[in-house]
């Protein structure tokens, strides 16, 4: 056999494993960007609900007759936090 033969027998099985091996650390690498993408996305929409809350208790407080100052300084505190962590995931310029 010369070199020629045993490159043509060998070249698709090395090129096969290749691709799987490749195939592999990117599977890997995508699952480890989905998991850090979900803890960004949780933060995200905590922040959000705080918000929501937030909101709602202004909302009762103008139905209620009870103060809405401290309930206006949550919403606004609120909003600041959401923006800096859309900021900090880079959601918001």
């Amino acid at each position: 056999m010369n070199t020629e033969q045993i490159v043509k027998q060998i070249e698709p099985l090395l090129r096969d494993y290749v691709d799987r091996e490749a195939a592999k650390r990117v599977e890997r690498l995508a699952g480890q960007r989905l998991v850090a993408r979900d803890k960004e996305d949780a933060e995200i929409l905590r922040a959000a609900k705080a918000v929501g809350e937030a909101s709602d208790r202004l909302a009762q407080a103008r139905f209620s007759g009870a103060p809405e100052i401290v309930a206006r300084m949550r919403v606004t505190a609120t909003s600041e936090r959401l923006a800096a962590v859309m900021k900090k995931h880079g959601r918001l310029r």
